[in-house]
């Protein structure tokens, strides 16, 4: 009998459901789809840090000396709690920033250089302040550790601005790293109020300029002015307040102080030379003139970040009575002046209101809001977010440090839950909750408001949401893996949300929600995949990936992944490096790369296993069964490394056959000298040759075959897969007799 061949061309990834659409795959482990339409075998990861072949001590640092061998510094950590990259001018600079726990408890942050040269575990020094001492957290002098977490929790979030990296986390102070040293971003606090009283003379001589000081000019005038005796004007004739606000290295500043008091004074009229020593005289209708007098003000010195102080003032407050002549005039405040340096505590003032800068408001300015754990940048503003809240801050244009008091967006108590994630994508800034989605839209200029987009679903955690090109923006959800495309623009593609994991429930079914808030979505470009790591079958640590092929629109997935924390490089290498969420003794503590050239997943007990399992192929119905003969395999032929062949009759828990179906990676017909088992001959290949194996199979002791399922693998770790043929012999078709048939039958 004359069997039928069925081609299975091209394969696709995983579709759970009962009955795929199209033909796809059951199971697809440790496997990357070929740009030229196969399935290849996946990359490992090799760990980069700890670098266990440094052995002198200058290279390995602080090292403990343990049975005779010198043990690398970064065993002594626990998992990596999280993980930065960034660069600087135009990415001559590269740096690498992780955080762990140290043996002795409380975190500590380390930086790598990457564009210098020398060992990557070796090369590694603690992130501190430009004093060599820890970083500084306060607007003081007080130092203190960041702080240790256990259990599943948001880990350490941070963005680059601008050649900077901020981190916040919201436990402890937010940073800012600048490549030479790290210190606090923004200020947590206004200064406090500066004071002041009058005095007749400069004593720091900085504003004895003739022609300056505060109060009525008396060059000029003779016996009376303006139709008032010098007596009458020797009544108090000037009156100011004052405000100081502290400023950074970056130009950030701090919210303005209280005001001061009123400060105020006059200016006696001209009298006798010897009454008026040490102080301004200019020839005044044959007699002397005072000169005017100024405002010594005691104004408050900053923390350590603190590099200069800037001094606002009111223009003259007091009317020829000397009485306050406007309380809204004391409001109103101008720029006096910028003291460059943080260590003078007293100034004085004699700068004629003529002179004064622009008027300043208040409400520009801002502290960092308290407790932010999650940053986001979008157009020249940053956003932050408390997860415990559900208010949405943002900063000052161009001003990533100050937050202007009126710059929030309430999402509103809806029920949705907190605040998990935010992600700029287009045209807008995606803001998550537990079960919402909200859009943030506007400019600087204009202003920003949100919109929700759904409160159906949301995100599960701040670093399991990342932008796949060309579609939009993934991130998981309480039941499922998501996708949001459009961003509420004239773009050509609506602004919706779908579910892009429906082919695979089975797998969403396995994660543990109850830690699912550490979950790490990040985008492979290289191999043009889509990575969620999440924990599954009860485990509290990420152990499992679920990999989206965009190309084709397909699911793999990959075990044995301990994933803490991943960033990809943004040059033009296109690392993905991941912190490991292991500790103690395991191989693939630290951090790890993931690249094709590894021979293992960090540890020769964690082989490549890469497999291809087909769906349960239908031929026809359950009223047709048919014969399997043989597979014919279309695949890349990679010398002496064998293919296995197994297969599954009508879903059955075992497989049907364990032997006799393994195949070199060879034509049969053409057996050539493959490396490794033989020298190489004259002969040369200019790339690998799609080749067909062909396996006889039989279930002549299986039931009638109605569903067949196929799974291959490699006993080694390279295999590509194209398609597959599978020929079977059709047996007769069962018939149908219609049921009322049946019942006459019966009754005779």
């Amino acid at each position: 009998m004359n069997s039928i061949l069925y081609s299975i061309y091209p394969l696709r990834g995983m579709d759970l459901r009962w009955r795929p659409p199209t033909v796809g795959a059951r199971r697809i482990r440790d496997m990357t789809y070929h740009q030229k339409d196969g399935w290849k075998d996946a990359g490992g990861f090799s760990t980069i840090m700890p670098d266990v072949a440094a052995t002198a001590v200058d290279v390995i640092g602080d090292s403990t000396l343990s049975s005779g061998f010198l043990v690398h510094p970064f065993y002594l950590f626990s998992e990596i709690e999280s993980l930065h990259w960034f660069s600087q001018h135009g990415g001559r600079r590269q740096w690498l920033i992780f955080e762990a726990e140290r043996d002795s408890g409380g975190m500590t942050l380390w930086y790598f250089n990457g564009s210098t040269a020398g060992s990557l575990g070796g090369g590694f020094t603690e992130l501190t302040d430009a004093s060599g001492d820890s970083l500084v957290f306060t607007s003081g002098s007080t130092k203190i550790g960041r702080r240790a977490h256990l259990g599943p929790r948001t880990r350490t979030q941070s963005i680059a601005w601008n050649g900077l990296l901020y981190l916040v986390n919201g436990h402890d102070a937010p940073i800012v790293f600048d490549g030479f040293k790290a210190e606090r971003a923004g200020f947590d606090r206004a200064p406090a109020a500066p004071t002041g009283t009058v005095t007749a003379h400069g004593r720091c001589g900085n504003n004895m300029a003739k022609g300056l000081g505060l109060g009525t000019s008396w060059k000029g005038l003779s016996g009376t002015y303006g139709g008032q005796s010098l007596e009458q004007l020797t009544r108090l004739d000037f009156g100011y307040r004052y405000r100081v606000s502290f400023v950074n290295e970056r130009g950030q500043e701090s919210p303005l102080s209280a005001p001061s008091g009123l400060i105020s004074g006059r200016n006696p009229k001209p009298n006798k030379l010897d009454e008026f020593d040490d102080i301004t005289q200019d020839t005044f209708n044959g007699g002397y003139r005072m000169g005017r007098k100024f405002i010594a003000l005691s104004i408050p010195v900053g923390g350590e970040t603190t590099v200069a102080r800037r001094l606002y003032r009111t223009r003259q407050l007091l009317n020829s009575e000397g009485e306050l002549a406007s309380r809204s005039a004391a409001e109103n405040f101008y720029f006096l002046e910028e003291i460059r340096d943080n260590y003078c505590t007293s100034w004085e003032d004699g700068i004629p209101d003529g002179f004064l800068g622009s008027l300043v408001d208040e409400l520009d300015f801002g502290a960092w809001p308290a407790r932010a754990n999650l940053i986001a940048s979008f157009k020249n503003t940053v956003f932050l977010a408390n997860s415990s809240g559900s208010e949405v801050r943002y900063s000052a244009p161009l001003l990533p440090e100050v937050y202007p008091v009126d710059n929030r967006i309430s999402l509103g108590q809806d029920g949705s839950g907190e605040i998990t994630a935010m992600h700029p994508t287009k045209n807008a800034l995606f803001v998550f909750k537990r079960s919402a989605v909200y859009l943030i839209k506007g400019s600087p200029s204009s202003g920003f408001e949100a919109m929700p987009l759904t409160k159906s679903t949301g995100c599960i955690g701040a670093n399991a949401v990342a932008e796949i090109p060309g579609m939009g923006l993934a991130f998981l959800g309480d039941n499922g893996i998501y996708l949001l495309r459009g961003a509420l623009e004239n773009t050509g593609t609506v602004t919706n949300v779908e579910h892009l994991s429906t082919p695979i429930p089975d797998y969403i079914d396995r994660i543990n929600m109850s830690a699912a808030v550490q979950a790490v979505a990040i985008t492979y470009k290289k191999d043009r995949e889509f990575w969620m790591s999440v924990p599954v079958d009860g485990s509290e640590k990420n152990n499992f990936v679920l990999v989206y092929h965009y190309d084709v629109g397909s699911w793999s997935y990959r075990e044995n992944y301990p994933i803490g924390c991943a960033i990809t490089t943004s040059d033009h290498r296109g690392y993905l490096i991941f912190g490991s969420n292991v500790a103690g003794t395991d191989d693939r503590i630290g951090l790890n790369v993931y690249h094709h050239g590894a021979t293992n997943k960090g540890s020769s007990s964690y082989a490549i296993q890469p497999m291809y399992e087909t769906s349960d192929l239908n031929f026809g119905s359950v009223f047709k069964a048919v014969a399997p003969k043989q597979f014919l395999l279309n695949c890349v032929g990679y010398g002496d490394n064998d293919v296995t062949v197994n297969y599954t009759v009508n879903r059955s828990i075992s497989q049907a056959r364990t032997t006799n179906k393994v195949a070199d990676q060879q034509n049969p017909e053409e057996r050539y000298s493959v490396y490794g088992t033989a020298k190489w001959g004259d002969t040369f290949w200019y790339e690998h040759r799609p080749i067909v194996l062909r396996f006889d199979v039989s279930a002549m002791d299986k039931p009638a075959v109605r569903e067949l399922r196929v799974t291959v693998e490699a006993s080694g770790r390279r295999i590509q897969v194209m398609g597959l043929d599978i020929g079977v012999v059709a047996s007769a078709p069962t018939q149908r007799i219609p049921i009322n048939e049946v019942l006459q039958g019966q009754r005779g």
